[in-house]
């Protein structure tokens, strides 16, 4: 004879789980798992602010490049008065107290002026 379906479980899933995480799973992942997903978390994040930086880098007439070390990426434009090409590289911080590496530093001490660094304020982030 098969097993009744219960009202709670209407299509017979039982106790199948999705793996996102449920509240009853939590208080169980390990102290090194915990930091794994808050580095994932904190990664994801940081990928949307320089999504969200390039895109408005973009609005603004910039072609956007990106780039390997040094920045995130590089936004030039022509200058309509001097006909020059402006060219800025951006880094993009998702935190207001985000640490800079290294060669960020160096980057942005050799570019001078050109190179902005675009910090968030952690309310959408």
């Amino acid at each position: 004879m098969p097993k009744k379906r219960s009202n709670n479980d209407p299509f017979g899933f039982g106790s199948f789980d999705l793996g996102l995480g449920s509240s009853s799973n939590r208080g169980k992942r390990s102290e090194k798992q915990r930091k794994r997903d808050q580095v994932a978390e904190n990664r994801e994040t940081g990928l949307r602010k320089q999504r969200l930086d390039e895109s408005g880098y973009r609005l603004q007439g910039y072609k956007v490049t990106r780039r390997r070390t040094g920045c995130d990426f590089e936004a030039t434009r022509p200058n309509m008065i001097t006909g020059r090409k402006e060219h800025i590289y951006v880094e993009s911080k998702s935190s207001p107290n985000a640490p800079m590496r290294p060669l960020q530093k160096k980057m942005q001490k050799k570019k001078g002026r050109n190179y902005r660094v675009e910090r968030g304020d952690g309310l959408f982030f």
